[in-house]
């Protein structure tokens, strides 16, 4: 890669690329841990990091505490950005506290990550003020995922006049942007996330941790990924519950916590597959639990473009998703996946044991699976592209 000749405004004494990430979420969740692959992969030889976040102790404004420890741990600065309501007078009080916090910093790029259309909208303004050569966001969620039809009024159009870029993580929210939001096609491009696939991979899992309290059963279907409305995972649940119905000794994993875990640990008693489901809990690294899948499985109602079925394709395990396009844009149907109808429990149970009783099929989906997310969803890929879009910004 040809080094970038950078501009005479360049911040750093060593002539590095200082990149601000802004984060605007209150959640822990795939945006997340996009931010922190970003962190991690970014050449530090040609860029020097930090990370913005709110300067508020509201639980609906301020950054999660694991986001910013586990950035700290990377030897990223952590910034407090001056947060305000968004009442009145107040919000031009938050523009101008910003731009003076950029003047400060001086970077180069602005990296705004946020789920919603109108998030962190006053960072841009304030940035055009304090003149940051480039801003640039990434909207990680559907438009209409979150908002029904209210996209941040004037000053969203005010911000999108001084933001260079609007990233989107699927081709299906790239038009929901275009159509629904009514930005001009040439603000918005889709950028889909990657996967480290030497990290992901049938040959690097980790020992343990999971030991089975009794023999194995001869088939296991998983999840990864919060327990919360998004993710149906109640459908999962009873789907797991047709098919020992129908005879299959299948056990059920689910990684990850969140607010539905009591839900389904009582849903699992009182369909009696409490003994089959297992609930793995939050984990920094599922591939232990991913390896001993032999169908992968998500059931969401919606995403933006998750990260978790090319973290199973990584490992060459098939999967079953549901048919909207945050999932369906992520695999190749009929080929590395089988898409059953969202909210259809029986039709998921009908995809999964198609999988389960063909060995063959099952194999030859994880080989296409695995080679479809090399080919198309690697982590080198997002990073290269992300390290050409901050330095042309950087050198004007």
């Amino acid at each position: 890669m040809p080094a970038v000749a950078l501009t005479a405004g360049m911040a750093t004494k060593h002539g590095k690329i200082r990149l601000l990430i802004v984060h605007d979420s209150s959640g822990y969740g795939g945006m997340e841990v996009v931010v922190l692959r970003i962190a991690r992969e970014v050449d530090r030889s040609r860029f020097e990091l930090m990370l913005g976040v709110p300067d508020s102790t509201d639980v609906y404004r301020a950054s999660p505490t694991k986001l910013i420890d586990n950035m700290k741990a990377l030897d990223v600065p952590v910034e407090r950005l001056p947060c305000y309501s968004d009442a009145g007078i107040d919000q031009v009080r938050e523009i101008v506290a910003l731009a003076a916090a950029f003047r400060r910093l001086r970077p180069d790029v602005i990296h705004i990550h946020t789920s919603l259309v109108a998030g962190a909208k006053k960072v841009a303004i304030a940035a055009a003020l304090a003149r940051v050569p480039g801003v640039i966001r990434t909207e990680h969620n559907s438009p209409t995922a979150f908002d029904d039809g209210h996209f941040g009024g004037k000053l969203r159009v005010l911000a999108d006049r001084v933001t260079d870029q609007v990233f989107t993580v699927s081709n299906h929210d790239r038009d929901e942007q275009i159509r629904e939001v009514g930005r001009c096609p040439e603000l918005v491009t889709s950028l889909t996330n990657g996967v480290d696939c030497t990290h992901y991979s049938p040959d690097s899992v980790p020992t343990g941790p999971w030991t089975w309290s009794a023999k194995r059963p001869q088939f296991v279907i998983g999840t990864v990924g919060r327990l919360e409305v998004q993710k149906r995972p109640e459908d999962l649940v009873t789907a797991h519950y047709l098919l020992r119905q129908r005879g299959h000794d299948v056990d059920l994993l689910l990684v990850g916590d969140g607010t539905h875990a009591e839900m389904l640990r009582q849903q699992v008693e009182d369909l009696g597959t409490a003994d089959h489901a297992h609930f793995v809990g939050s984990v920094d690294d599922p591939r232990a639990f991913i390896a001993q899948f032999d169908v992968g499985v998500m059931t969401s109602h919606h995403e933006g473009f998750a990260l978790a079925p090319l973290e199973m394709m990584a490992m060459g395990v098939p999967t079953v998703v549901t048919d909207i396009p945050g999932l369906t844009e992520a695999v190749v149907p009929g080929e590395t996946s089988l898409i059953a109808d969202v909210y259809d429990a029986e039709g998921i149970a009908d995809a999964i044991e198609e999988l389960l009783v063909n060995s063959a099929q099952r194999e030859a989906f994880g080989e296409a699976a695995r080679n479809h997310v090399i080919e198309h969803h690697s982590l080198k890929r997002y990073i290269g592209a992300l390290e050409e879009i901050y330095a042309d910004l950087a050198a004007g």
